[in-house]
């Protein structure tokens, strides 16, 4: 599957049942990106929206692609409103468990005089793939007008995001940790760090494949745990100094990280030169995965803004 960008969205409703109808319908199995190129002729559909609804969908359950091919997992046949209904259901849910995963906060509201459950639509988590403006167009909520902020649940749905809130005032009240799961956790984390950054060195190295100085493309993490980045490349074949300087952050589900002060000194520092790989450890094993890289994070974070990032400060230096 050719490479999308989470940012440029998902298709709209009427697309993604012609979607749907022209994997259904194919004599043959096609793949991801014939169903894109067919898309944007027949449906005026952007490519890399296709290809990011193929993702989504999958991550339903509701296809998946064996050997190249899209197939659907249920549903074939189906007319477009029983196929609306369940994309609007896996939508609910996939958004109700990033809110018990993050807590409700305000986005998630009881109507006055128990007038049914609302949705803050600017703090929808989703915006950075998309997934948050099916809430509307797959009927999980509606909006009373176009400019209208709270959306109301529908009622099919209040029990989905009921359970969501419930599950997160549960694991709020699971934040203490006792001394042996903290070490255990930083020993997770630390492991699945090291995994993530021996995946990005291999792409380096096969990036880089013929560089004269191939065996200086290594990971320094373990030599200085100061440096700031985790691994030292070539930005090209033709570079024969280290310019290259890869910071790797892994996740599973939602995409977070955090950044130390140091690393985001370094990152301010080298600019272009530094690069940030993040890994979704969930997909490493899949042919054909490509980690998100962004050069001169610092700035594209910090001073131009990247569409659908949030940057929150999880803790303060405080001097007397």
């Amino acid at each position: 599957m050719s490479v999308a960008r989470e940012s440029d969205g998902l298709l709209d409703a009427e697309q993604v049942h012609a979607l749907l109808n022209l994997i259904g319908g194919s004599s043959s199995q096609p793949t991801p990106d014939r169903l894109a190129h067919e898309m944007r002729v027949a449906n005026s559909a952007s490519i890399a929206r296709t290809l990011n609804t193929l993702r989504m969908l999958g991550r339903f359950n509701a296809l998946q692609i064996v050997d190249g091919e899209a197939r659907l997992r249920v549903g074939q046949g189906w007319p477009a409103s029983r196929w609306r209904a369940e994309i609007g259901r896996m939508t609910a849910i996939e958004i109700g468990a990033r809110l018990a995963t993050r807590g409700p906060a305000g986005c998630l509201q009881s109507g006055a005089n128990g007038n049914g459950l609302w949705l803050d639509s600017l703090s929808l988590p989703g915006s950075h793939d998309g997934v948050s403006l099916w809430v509307a167009e797959f009927g999980v909520a509606a909006r009373e007008r176009a400019t209208s902020r709270l959306w109301r649940v529908a009622d099919n749905f209040e029990s989905i995001f009921l359970d969501a809130a419930r599950e997160a005032n549960v694991q709020h009240s699971r934040r203490r940790v006792s001394t042996k799961q903290l070490e255990a956790r930083r020993a997770r984390d630390l492991e699945n760090g090291l995994l993530a950054e021996e995946w990005v060195l291999a792409r380096e190295r096969e990036r880089l494949h013929g560089h004269p100085l191939l065996d200086q493309v290594r990971r320094i993490s373990d030599e200085d745990v100061s440096a700031g980045f985790d691994i030292l490349s070539f930005a090209s074949l033709s570079s024969l100094r280290h310019d290259l300087h890869i910071e790797v952050k892994s996740y599973s589900g939602e995409r977070r990280f955090f950044w130390s002060r140091n690393e985001l000194e370094v990152a301010e520092e080298l600019g272009e030169q530094y690069s940030l790989h993040l890994v979704d450890r969930d997909l490493m094993a899949t042919e054909g995965y490509t980690a998100l890289a962004i050069r001169g994070p610092h700035s594209a974070f910090f001073l131009t803004g990247l569409p659908g990032w949030q940057i929150s400060a999880d803790g303060y230096e405080i001097r007397g």
